[in-house]
């Protein structure tokens, strides 16, 4: 058995040495590709962090739907869009408390349901029917962001 495992490293040893000769003529020109830079989007973790703090929400709930528009601004941002917030969702952000956008409707993003029930299900949690002057959080946008 030693001797026929020996001979079967030994042909693995030649094949990967065939390989590493055969390749590499591919290597000196996949290392440019490899540093040169871009602007498209990374699908990596960095990336969502980055692209979620372009969104942020502000507590606690003390802004009616005026207040949380002034506030935005106040920052030199914009309140959130429901697209936005959509977005930033699907970009993992997670924040369990009710916040004005721009619409005028209160939502909050999840990513998994709860089963105590007080937290919503996974996705954008919405409520559409608030008076203007109940007091909520708000999401805020930055002017880079989520478009």
């Amino acid at each position: 058995i030693t001797a026929e495992l020996t001979a079967e490293i030994n042909q693995n040893e030649d094949k990967l040495n065939a390989l590493k000769t055969q390749n590499q003529g591919s290597f000196s020109t996949l290392t440019p590709k490899l540093s040169e830079t871009t602007t498209e989007p990374r699908d990596c973790a960095c990336e969502r962090k980055r692209q979620r703090s372009l969104i942020y929400f502000a507590c606690p709930y003390i802004y009616t739907f005026a207040d949380a528009v002034a506030y935005c601004k106040s920052k030199g941002h914009k309140i959130a869009t429901p697209f936005q917030l959509d977005v930033a969702n699907a970009l993992e952000l997670e924040d369990s408390a009710w916040g004005w956008l721009e619409d005028g409707s209160i939502r909050y993003p999840m990513q998994m349901p709860y089963t105590n029930r007080w937290c919503g299900h996974g996705g954008v949690n919405t409520d559409l029917n608030h008076n203007p002057s109940d007091k909520f959080g708000v999401y805020c946008v930055t002017n880079g962001g989520l478009d």
